[in-house]
């Protein structure tokens, strides 16, 4: 089996996945993560930080090394929110280009929302695909993906946990990003399965688990109520930030944003009155590694 590689330069991280196809299956081989935040205070100056672009070129030396290392038939780089709204956002990518050699493609967000769908369905193979709807909670954005009379809707709203955090985007913002979307999938009146993607749904899992080192195969296929997903809401928010960086299963970079992720979680849940989430560790990554092999 070949060798694929997926890297994705998000709002909030970098990520890389290398993977071998098994039929249906994807085997991970290796993962790669690092918080570079690059959408930072990107709202309030519509370009990307210089800071924030060091941080990212050097996490995308190390992605470079790990491709090297590999040596993957193919590799799908893509760029998704903060990438999408900068000014400087292609710039920067040519800058990418010529320094580290790693090409990407900014994609829109409803084609992020459609490849999270193939990567978490693909993912959780017990989950039937027209009862799904895939949640991607971002740095920059929120994505929704379903299917309906078998086609797939996709939407993709200007609500991440990095964003809301800068901007203290409030319940009433929320829901005039979300609301008729939600409405929409709570009309159809079928029996859904929420299957939730991203940073902030795997966070809860590795708190949920008291997980000190983050290991995907414990958080993959978990379930998370939203009774529980309140409980560490509410402890969290009463930690002020130099405690909350020392819960057990939370990264220390990511204590300033969970709150915000977690409440675009529980809004979404509670609109469609969604008792669980499932979570997946597949997800965009998993959908362009599919997209590459699909013959």
């Amino acid at each position: 089996m070949s060798i694929h590689a997926a890297v994705d330069l998000g709002t909030n991280s970098v990520r890389v996945l290398l993977a071998k196809r098994d039929r249906d299956n994807l085997v991970r081989l290796h993962t790669y993560q690092k918080i570079t935040r690059i959408g930072e205070e990107l709202k309030n100056t519509g370009v990307l930080q210089n800071n924030a672009k060091r941080r990212t070129l050097n996490a995308l030396k190390e992605c470079s090394k790990l491709l090297e290392r590999f040596q993957p038939v193919s590799v799908d780089a893509v760029a998704t929110s903060a990438i999408r709204d900068a000014v400087d956002g292609a710039a920067f990518l040519k800058q990418i280009k010529d320094k580290i050699g790693l090409e990407f493609q900014v994609i829109s967000g409803n084609e992020e929302a459609r490849l999270s769908f193939i990567g978490a369905v693909g993912g959780l193979p017990g989950v039937i695909k027209n009862q799904a709807i895939v949640i991607d909670i971002g740095g920059g954005s929120t994505e929704l993906s379903y299917l309906s009379n078998g086609a797939q809707v996709a939407s993709s709203h200007q609500l991440g946990a990095v964003r809301c955090t800068e901007h203290c985007t409030s319940p009433v913002e929320m829901m005039q990003e979300l609301g008729p979307t939600l409405a929409e999938i709570a009309a159809m009146g079928d029996k859904k399965v929420l299957v939730g993607v991203g940073g902030t749904v795997t966070t809860l899992v590795a708190i949920k688990k008291g997980l000190a080192q983050y290991d995907p195969d414990k958080v993959h296929g978990s379930k998370l109520s939203i009774d529980e997903i309140r409980w560490i809401f509410d402890h969290l928010a009463l930690l002020p930030l130099p405690e909350r960086k020392l819960v057990k299963g939370l990264q220390p970079e990511r204590a300033d944003i969970i709150i915000a992720g977690i409440r675009i979680l529980m809004l979404i849940m509670d609109q469609l009155e969604v008792e669980e989430i499932i979570v997946s560790e597949a997800d965009l990554l998993y959908g362009l590694i599919y997209r590459q092999t699909t013959i």
